[in-house]
């Protein structure tokens, strides 16, 4: 493993890690991004882009050229490339974010 895997791994992980905090917000703290200003610029980053960042990158992280066998390398590339696809749409088009996503606290206050 090289060490634009790890460092793409451990990017992913902590982005991971950070997104997870904010999603629970057990803290005032981690709460806090619900009620910014801009909060439709704020709903969407922390609930879909990040995650979906720190998704893209655990993949690039375990990611590497010797995929074997043939089945495990064309799931971990439709992985990725549901990862992408789904980012890139929810970076440029208005889409609207599934209440699923949201966290319980969050729908309570909108």
């Amino acid at each position: 493993m090289s060490a634009a895997n790890v460092t793409m791994l451990v990017v992913g992980v902590l982005l991971a890690a950070w997104t997870t905090r904010q999603h629970l917000g057990r803290s005032r703290r981690a709460r806090a991004w619900g009620r910014a200003g801009a909060r439709s610029v704020a709903e969407r980053t922390n609930l879909v882009v990040h995650p979906l960042l720190a998704a893209l990158l655990i993949l690039a992280g375990l990611g590497n050229d010797q995929v074997e066998p043939a089945g495990a390398g064309a799931i971990f590339w439709a992985g990725v490339a549901l990862c992408l696809l789904l980012l890139g749409a929810y970076i440029i088009l208005p889409l609207p974010i599934p209440d699923a996503v949201k966290p319980r606290w969050y729908r309570d206050m909108t």
